[in-house]
C-alpha cells in the first residue's frame, strides 16, 4: 500500500507543516508582519490556530502512514484541508486584484504570500486524503472509478438547475447593481472597471452553461478551426472550480457576517441594505449552482484511464432478442434491433464526434 507517490506526499506535507507551522509560531509570539490594509492576513480565532492546524496536519500524515486501514486519518485530513480554504476568504479578492490591478482592490504581496503558503497545506492534505480514500474504497489511484461505476450519460436534473441557478444568482446580483445606481460600489472607475464587467458577465453567464451544454465539451460548428474538436477540459473545469470555491467561501462567510451584525455592512459603504440582502445571497446561489455544474462536468469529462482501463467510450451490451418459445427462429425485426441496440449511445458519439481519431481517445 505505500509507494513511492504517497512517501513523497507524506515527506512534502510533514515539511510544509514544519516549515509553515515554525514560521506561524515566530509569527504569534510578537513577530508578525503589518499586513496591510486590513491589519491581518487569515480569518482565525486565535493566532496559534493555524500552528494546531499544522500539527494536525503533521499527526494525521503519521496516522495514514501506521494506520493505512483506517478512515479516520483521511477525513482528519479532509476537515483541515476544509478548515485551511475557510480561512482564506480573501483569496478570492486576491486573484481578482493581480488580474486585474487598476480596480482599486487591497493588494499586499505578505499577506497574498501568507495565504498562498497555507492553501498549499490545504492542497497537500486535499491529495492525500483522495488517494487514501481512494485505496481504502478499492478503486483506481489515478481516476477514482471502481468496478461498479457507470459511465455518465446525459446531464442529470440537478446539473442543470445547478447551472441555471448560477446564472440567475449573476443576474440578481447585475438587478441589485443597477437598482442601486452603476456609479456606486467600493471600484474605481478604470478601463480595468470594464474589463473586471466583462469577465463577470462571461463568469455568471457562459461559464455555468458550458459545464451542461455541448458547447463546453466540444467547439460549435461556428468556430473555424476549431469546430468539432474537444474542449480541453481544464479551460472549463480549472475556472469554475476556483471560481465556485471562492464564491462560496468568501460569500459564505459574508451571508453570516450580514446575519449577525447587519448593521455593520452600512458603515464602510455607502449603499443600502437591502442592497445586501439581495448580493450576497445571490453570490451564493451563484457559488452553489456552479459547483453542481462543475460536479458533473468534471465525471462527464473524465478521460479514460489508462492505468485501470476504466472508462473508455465502447457500445452497450446489446439485450437478448424475444424469442416468444423454444421453436420459434428470430425474424428480421429482432436482428435490426439488435443492430440498433448495439449502437453506441447518442451522448458518447456527441462527446467524440469529428474531434479527433479515436485512436487519441484511448
Amino acid at each position: 500500500m505505500r509507494n513511492r507517490f504517497e512517501l513523497g506526499l507524506a515527506a512534502a506535507t510533514a515539511a510544509w507543516a514544519l516549515g509553515y507551522g515554525g514560521l506561524r509560531v515566530w509569527w504569534a509570539t510578537g513577530h508578525r508582519p503589518a499586513f496591510a490594509p486590513l491589519g491581518w492576513d487569515l480569518l482565525l480565532v486565535s493566532p496559534w490556530q493555524p500552528v494546531l492546524v499544522c500539527a494536525a496536519a503533521l499527526l494525521a500524515v503519521l496516522a495514514m502512514l501506521t494506520a493505512p486501514r483506517r478512515w479516520a486519518p483521511p477525513v482528519g485530513s479532509a476537515v483541515l484541508a476544509a478548515t485551511i480554504v475557510v480561512s482564506c476568504p480573501l483569496v478570492l479578492l486576491d486573484l481578482v486584484a493581480t488580474v486585474l490591478p487598476g480596480l482599486g482592490l487591497p493588494y499586499d504581496p505578505v499577506s497574498i504570500l501568507s495565504r498562498a503558503g497555507y492553501l498549499l497545506g490545504a492542497a497537500l492534505l486535499a491529495v492525500a486524503a483522495i488517494r487514501r480514500t481512494r485505496t481504502l474504497r478499492g478503486a483506481c489511484l489515478r481516476c477514482g472509478r471502481t468496478d461498479r461505476s457507470r459511465h455518465v450519460g446525459r446531464v442529470p436534473a440537478w446539473a442543470w438547475l445547478g447551472a441555471y441557478l448560477a446564472v440567475a444568482g449573476c443576474l440578481t446580483r447585475l438587478a441589485a447593481q443597477l437598482a442601486v445606481g452603476l456609479g456606486a460600489g467600493p471600484m474605481q472607475a478604470a478601463p480595468a472597471t470594464v474589463a473586471f464587467e466583462v469577465g463577470f458577465l462571461l463568469a455568471g453567464t457562459l461559464l455555468p452553461l458550458a459545464t451542461v451544454h455541448r458547447w463546453g465539451r466540444v467547439w460549435p460548428c461556428w468556430l473555424p478551426g476549431l469546430r468539432g474538436h474537444r474542449v480541453p477540459r481544464w479551460l472549463v473545469l480549472g475556472p469554475a472550480s476556483v471560481l465556485a470555491a471562492g464564491l462560496l467561501v468568501y460569500f459564505g462567510i459574508s451571508l453570516a457576517q450580514l446575519v449577525v451584525d447587519p448593521a455593520g455592512w452600512t458603515a464602510g459603504y455607502d449603499l443600502p441594505l437591502g442592497f445586501f440582502w439581495v448580493a450576497i445571497p445571490a453570490y451564493v446561489l451563484w457559488g452553489l449552482g456552479l459547483a453542481a455544474g462543475t460536479v458533473w462536468y468534471q465525471r462527464r469529462t473524465r478521460p479514460h484511464c489508462r492505468r485501470c482501463g476504466r472508462g473508455a467510450p465502447g457500445p452497450r451490451s446489446a439485450p437478448q432478442p424475444r424469442t416468444g418459445g423454444p421453436g420459434r427462429r428470430s425474424g428480421p425485426s429482432d436482428q435490426g434491433a439488435e443492430r440498433l441496440d448495439q449502437q453506441p449511445h447518442a451522448e458518447d458519439r456527441e462527446q467524440h464526434r469529428g474531434a479527433v481519431p479515436d485512436e487519441t481517445l484511448r
